[in-house]
């Protein structure tokens, strides 16, 4: 019987202590999956804000800047001259009729009219030029006011995330809990079991058949010591007086007073793990 409970001690032990090792282990995964996946998140939004940043920079360089200028001079030229040529100087002159006199004046109306629009397309040409500044200046204002608001609503994606992957962390830590609630239970069967093992008894054991186990323990003794020759002091002196277990009750002990085998593998000592992933006052 106390044979019985001395196996039963060891492996109960042995699968609490596998137990405790696996629900660590599962929770080590778990957490290792949540910070590779926001590792990747991470870097994507990274990425994104690169992406952007980059077509920001790309639109404030001198070619660009420059290119945007021609561009915008060219609307505005055109645009003025438009407005030049639908002037109805030409139908004006037609009405004047065809005698001389009339002919004379539509010379001079349309030479002076071709001098005005000369003038008027000249002028045109230098106010458009001096107004694409003013248009380049505003649309750059646009870009780079939208481009700092998507980075910065990338910023706030990022923190968010880091907040949402410290939860999952935090749940990660206890996927092994279920496993660690097994091997508690099994290193309380280790100690029960060890403490009946070092009384070499067992739950079932009756007060008749402990003194019988006892009597023939007396027996066996009194017998070696006759073969061996003690004298009557010596073998009063060996003659046990209780039941003697196996050194299973030594292990129960050590269990029941700090879980000296299994407590490295406990789910209590993976919690301190569950960190923050990112620190959000970095991000901006």
């Amino acid at each position: 019987m106390c044979e019985l409970m001395t196996n039963l001690t060891y492996a109960a032990m042995a699968a609490g202590t596998a137990a405790k090792y696996a629900a660590a282990e599962k929770s080590s995964k778990a957490m290792t999956a949540v910070q590779r996946l926001e590792a990747e998140r991470q870097d994507r939004l990274n990425k994104e804000a690169d992406a952007l940043l980059a077509g920001s920079t790309e639109e404030n360089t001198r070619m660009s800047v420059e290119t945007q200028l021609e561009d915008n001079k060219n609307k505005r030229l055109t645009a003025m001259n438009a407005a030049v040529d639908a002037i109805p100087v030409g139908d004006a002159v037609s009405r004047l009729g065809e005698s001389g006199q009339n002919r004379l004046v539509q010379a001079e109306t349309a030479s002076k009219a071709a001098e005005a629009d000369a003038v008027n397309k000249s002028t045109g040409k230098a106010m458009a030029s001096m107004g694409s500044l003013s248009d380049t200046n505003l649309n750059l204002g646009i870009s780079n006011a939208r481009g700092l608001q998507n980075i910065s609503k990338i910023g706030n994606f990022k923190r968010g995330s880091g907040q949402v992957a410290n939860i999952e962390n935090e749940t990660a830590s206890r996927a092994g809990e279920g496993l660690s609630q097994i091997g508690d239970i099994l290193n309380a069967l280790a100690v029960v079991s060890g403490g009946y093992a070092a009384q070499g008894t067992t739950p079932w054991m009756s007060a008749t058949e402990k003194a019988a186990n006892l009597a023939q323990a007396q027996k066996a003794w009194l017998a070696e010591a006759a073969k061996a020759g003690l004298p009557a002091a010596a073998t009063a002196a060996g003659t046990p007086t209780a039941l003697v277990g196996s050194s299973a009750g030594q292990v129960g002990n050590l269990l029941a007073q700090g879980s000296a085998f299994t407590g490295g593998f406990g789910m209590n000592n993976r919690r301190p793990q569950a960190y923050n992933l990112y620190n959000n006052g970095r991000i901006t």
